[in-house]
């Protein structure tokens, strides 16, 4: 396996739905996509890919699954091992959100993924005054959400890959705005978001004396 270069970006996503006769839920889908920054601009997806999972037992339907049957022949998370190694190792990680993806992958106990991006932490500081910082509305807002349909024309939100996809497009855009360099993973694995926090309580003082 080849060294990823220092700037190649992983863009990863689950979709999980809750088990019946539980409290918790699993991931039933998972979706990678990989680019380079330095390449021009729309950007080449090195890797793509994603793969329904097999739960350990009955779901009711989640985000995206309307039809739970798909999950029966769907590997188990765990056999994906090998093919999600070789997808992340090494690279930057960018999920919207990432604590849903950091607590899926605790499955693979010392897997050493990482340095993250997470671009709803960094939304935040970037707009702190946007209404919402939902991966689709921003999307929407920022218009790329057409990019991201060019790419993937028979998906939609809440497909596994269709977000992974997404939140690589919002990291470019939200670098662009703000005048950081992709290369500076610091300032963007750790953003300040003060002013986001400024912000809300602004907004819910103004609320209260309305």
């Amino acid at each position: 396996m080849g060294t990823p270069s220092p700037l190649s970006f992983a863009g990863i996503d689950f979709e999980s739905a809750r088990l019946k006769n539980s409290r918790g839920d699993e991931p039933v889908q998972i979706g990678i996509a990989v680019f380079s920054p330095s390449s021009s601009a729309p950007p080449s997806l090195d890797i793509c890919w994603k793969s329904y999972l097999k739960p350990s037992g009955a779901v009711f339907s989640g985000p995206g699954l309307s039809d739970a049957s798909v999950l029966d022949d769907a590997p188990d998370f765990l056999s994906l091992w090998p093919k999600i190694r070789q997808s992340l190792h090494g690279r930057i990680l960018v999920a919207h959100g990432a604590g849903t993806e950091k607590r899926f992958l605790r499955a693979f106990p010392g897997h050493g993924f990482g340095p993250w991006i997470d671009t709803l932490r960094l939304s935040r500081a970037v707009l702190p005054s946007a209404p919402s910082h939902s991966l689709g509305t921003l999307c929407s807002t920022l218009e790329i959400e057409p990019h991201l349909r060019q790419l993937l024309p028979d998906a939609t939100w809440h497909d596994a890959l269709f977000d992974a996809i997404a939140a690589l497009l919002l990291l470019r855009k939200l670098a662009e705005i703000s005048g950081a360099n992709l290369s500076d993973i610091a300032t963007l694995s750790r953003p300040a978001i003060e002013k986001y926090f400024r912000s809300r309580r602004i907004s819910a003082t103004s609320n209260r004396t309305c």
